[in-house]
């Protein structure tokens, strides 16, 4: 969190100087599914605040962009040990209504 935090306090920064040369700045997160701060994440490019606080020149001199790692289906063998581990799996798979088109959403890993 604080990493992302001071990335963004740097990039409101940069922004303002490079505004003075008539150049836009892009902040760029990868991976932005994958972090445990992914609520940070979304404060910043939806709510366009960062604790709280408005965020300067984003979308006029700063522009935010996030890249999101697709999901994949988790190998057979690995959904079977889940299963069986009974780690929040006590419904099985096939029985489950919570899918992203036909499978179910526990078979998903990213």
């Amino acid at each position: 969190r604080n990493d992302i935090i001071r990335k963004v306090e740097e990039a409101q920064v940069r922004a303002e100087d490079n505004a003075l040369v008539n150049v836009k700045t892009v902040l760029f997160f990868d991976e932005a599914n994958t972090t445990d701060a992914v609520g940070l994440i979304k404060e910043i490019m939806c709510d366009k605040r960062v604790n709280g606080h408005p965020i300067r020149g984003l979308g006029s001199n700063l522009h935010v962009i996030a890249a999101c790692n697709p999901y994949r289906k988790h190998a057979d063998i690995m959904i079977h040990k889940l299963e069986s581990a009974g780690l929040g799996y006590h419904v099985r798979t096939g029985e489950t209504e919570d899918r992203l088109g036909d499978i179910p959403l526990r078979q998903l890993v990213y």
